[in-house]
């Protein structure tokens, strides 16, 4: 009934029609259910294999250590290290730029000074004492 309805009201505008199955529509359903869930099955396949390796490569040899955590460690110090430096001014050959540093790694850092003075014969670095 409805269906001769849909039928003469596309008839009467001269527009085309299309044949359809009856059962294809559960059928499509059915289909991408199946590639759905095959999909899932992948996923989670993939995820529980990913999780195997990253166990597998975080040990460091005779240690307790986690080799995630030392790279992490690594690559945010590297980072910091990048960002303070992007933040020097380059003279004619030096890069130049204000640094803080805690009173106890003065001296220590001073003798690093002292050393790259003699080491590259260069009159600089210099540090001056707030």
């Amino acid at each position: 009934a409805v269906r001769e309805k849909i039928i003469r009201i596309c008839d009467s505008f001269l527009g085309e029609r299309f044949d359809l199955p009856y059962g294809g529509v559960q059928d499509k359903i059915n289909e991408i259910n199946s590639k759905i869930n095959d999909t899932r099955n992948i996923m989670s396949t993939t995820n529980e294999e990913l999780r195997k390796y990253l166990v597998s490569i975080n040990r460091v040899e005779n240690t307790d250590a986690s080799a995630l955590i030392i790279y992490k460690w690594f690559v945010i110090r590297e980072k910091a290290l990048y960002e303070n430096l992007n933040k020097l001014k380059m003279g004619d050959s030096l890069l130049v730029g204000l640094f803080w540093c805690p009173v106890s790694q003065t001296r220590s850092i001073l003798d690093e000074v002292q050393k790259i003075k003699e080491n590259r014969n260069i009159s600089g670095p210099q540090m001056w004492r707030r």
